[in-house]
């Protein structure tokens, strides 16, 4: 929401402003029309790619592990 006691949008020298919940300041876009990634889905999208990465590391050092023992 836009600081305590603000609206979501407000005018200023004939431009409209409004308060970008992402952001989190004032700008010419809508909170609904804001394209900047959510941070807290980025983080947990970076953990996830990490995760997946950790699991496929470990499945390749033990295929690799298994064809050095035949």
């Amino acid at each position: 929401m836009a600081p305590e006691n603000e609206n979501d949008t407000k005018e200023k020298n004939g431009k409209t402003y409004n308060w970008c919940s992402k952001h989190k300041m004032w700008t010419i876009h809508k909170s609904s029309e804001c394209t900047l990634a959510n941070p807290k889905e980025d983080k947990n999208k970076k953990e996830e790619d990490s995760k997946d990465l950790q699991l496929k590391q470990a499945l390749t050092a033990i295929d690799e592990d298994e064809d050095s023992i035949e």
